[in-house]
Formats: C-alpha cells, sequence, structure tokens
C-alpha cells in the first residue's frame, strides 16, 4: 500500500450519486487498532447507514 495508508478502489469504474459503494481501507506499515473516521469534504463526519 503506497505511503503505508490508502484506499483500495472498488471494482466498479461508474459510481453515481445515490449508488452503494463499498471502500476497503488497508495499512502495510502501521497497526491502527483504534476505529477510523470518515470525514466528508466539509469536515462532517460520514457516519454508517
Amino acid at each position: 500500500v503506497r505511503d503505508g495508508f490508502g484506499i483500495i478502489p472498488p471494482e466498479q469504474k461508474d459510481v453515481t450519486a445515490g449508488d452503494d459503494l463499498i471502500l476497503t481501507c488497508a495499512a502495510s506499515i502501521y497497526n491502527y487498532t483504534d476505529a477510523i473516521h470518515w470525514f466528508d469534504e466539509n469536515g462532517v463526519e460520514i457516519m454508517e447507514n
């Protein structure tokens, strides 16, 4: 994983608003044992539906 932490992109090539999407985060250098939080472009935490 480049730079030790990253996102493995989804297999589907085209994504539009409203589509379900699975992102996989991966780490090759560090042990991320704490919960990872995702934020949108406005800094608002994204909660799981």
